[in-house]
């Protein structure tokens, strides 16, 4: 049960956190139209792909996003899932480097 909850906290907090700062400033820079057919179509997607990760219910043992695509869909996905979940980590912490430093530069 621990660690469900610290599942749950992890995606909740990349999603929310980011998203609190990222959303109204993608919506200044791109206007209100494009930003609500981004924000509609990149939703979805975020959707999708927490709903894949029903498939943890099903599978025996304790993979990552990576090994699960290499037990489903061969080593081209594994090698891009890899790649993917590294240039999420590493997005999401420029994001909070950023916007940490835009916040402290109005103080």
């Amino acid at each position: 049960m621990v660690r469900y909850i610290e599942a749950i906290l992890m995606l909740s907090g990349m999603i929310i956190g980011v998203g609190m700062f990222g959303i109204p400033y993608a919506f200044a820079a791109s206007g209100f139209w494009l930003g609500t057919v981004l924000l509609v179509v990149l939703t979805a997607i975020a959707v999708f792909l927490h709903l894949l990760y029903g498939v943890v219910l099903h599978t025996h043992g304790v993979h990552r996003m990576p090994g699960y695509a290499r037990i489903y869909l061969g080593e081209n996905a594994a090698a891009l899932a890899w790649f993917s979940a590294l240039f999420d980590g590493v997005g999401s912490l420029l994001a909070y480097a950023i916007l940490g430093a835009v916040i402290i530069s109005y103080l």
